[in-house]
């Protein structure tokens, strides 16, 4: 049998493995959640990117429709095509309506991104 001595200092050990433990899976804790939040942060970094990118090209795509438009425009000028005319008139209006609404969106995300990220 045991003396009480050996066994307190048996229970001491046991205890001190056990925190032991705990500080490393507390540990494998927090780095876990700053690896996820990393992670995170790197998704965010490349979605505030692409939204940019993506509003880029849509605005490139309007204003060459609306070059084309403006060449349509003309040649139906040129006709005197009435309906042509209205016709392109109503879709360069389309196109300008779009081309603000998207500038307007990027300057709300834009003011939101260097606000909360």
């Amino acid at each position: 049998m045991d003396s009480p001595a050996h066994q307190q200092s048996r229970v001491n050990r046991d205890v001190v493995q056990s925190r032991a433990l705990t500080y490393r899976r507390q540990d494998q804790v927090h780095r876990s959640r700053d690896k996820e939040h990393s992670v995170e942060l790197m998704t965010q970094e490349k979605e505030v990117t692409r939204l940019p990118n993506a509003q880029r090209a849509v605005l490139e795509g309007l204003r060459s429709q609306e070059q084309q438009l403006q060449v349509v425009k003309t040649r139906a000028e040129d006709t005197g095509d009435i309906d042509d005319i209205e016709k392109a008139e109503d879709d360069l209006r389309d196109v300008s309506r779009a081309r603000i609404a998207i500038s307007q969106f990027a300057t709300v995300t834009g003011h939101w991104q260097s606000r909360y990220l």
